[in-house]
């Protein structure tokens, strides 16, 4: 007589799937050793975009993670002395136009300063506008320039109140030599411990 069929154990539950929290994201992407390597991340789609382009996480990852050197820019010249071989930056130093020659009328800009991946250009040659008097007021156009995106922003133009208590003998002549801020210091976040509750 043939045994009663015995029926299989039934297959175990499948895991929890992982939840990846955005601290847990943040761990992981701090491992991330190369810019190329985080852009890719960041591209895959928006919570990762989100968790990376974070500022407190951006200053995270830049202070273990310093920009590499890709020249040097001298204070008296147009010209970029780039990182050459056998200096590891020597192929990023190549790919980035540090003249900023996608700004309109390049020849007509003049370097200024340069800070933290930007560089901040004006105007060549200074030109002169009559105000609302009559008088003669010096002005100046800036454009701060991001080589390593070739995109760039026009500064505004200083507001005519902050230019009339420079008048003298009846002509206002704004002159200042312009420099780019550097940020503010990162701020810290203080953790606040659970009091003990008393009984």
């Amino acid at each position: 007589m043939a045994s009663p069929r015995q029926n299989p154990a039934p297959a175990p539950p499948p895991p929890p799937p992982v939840i990846l929290t955005d601290d847990l994201l943040e761990e992981i992407f701090i491992r991330l050793d190369t810019p190329a390597d985080l852009a890719r991340a960041s591209a895959s789609c928006p919570p990762f975009r989100r968790v990376i382009t974070d500022p407190s996480f951006l200053r995270r990852y830049r202070a273990l993670y310093p920009p590499p050197l890709l020249g040097i820019l001298p204070r008296d010249a147009d010209a970029f002395l780039p990182a050459e071989p056998p200096h590891r930056s020597a192929p990023a130093a190549g790919a980035v136009d540090l003249s900023c020659a996608f700004l309109p009328d390049r020849h007509t800009w003049r370097r200024r300063d340069v800070r933290d991946g930007r560089i901040l250009f004006s105007r060549e040659e200074e030109y002169y506008a009559p105000d609302d008097d009559g008088a003669d007021v010096l002005l100046m156009d800036l454009a701060v320039c991001d080589p390593f995106s070739g995109r760039y922003a026009i500064l505004p133009e200083i507001p005519q109140d902050l230019i009339d208590p420079l008048d003298l003998e009846g002509q206002s002549f704004l002159c200042f030599e312009p420099f780019l801020a550097p940020p503010p210091p990162p701020t810290t976040t203080r953790t606040r411990s659970a009091a003990p509750r008393s009984g």
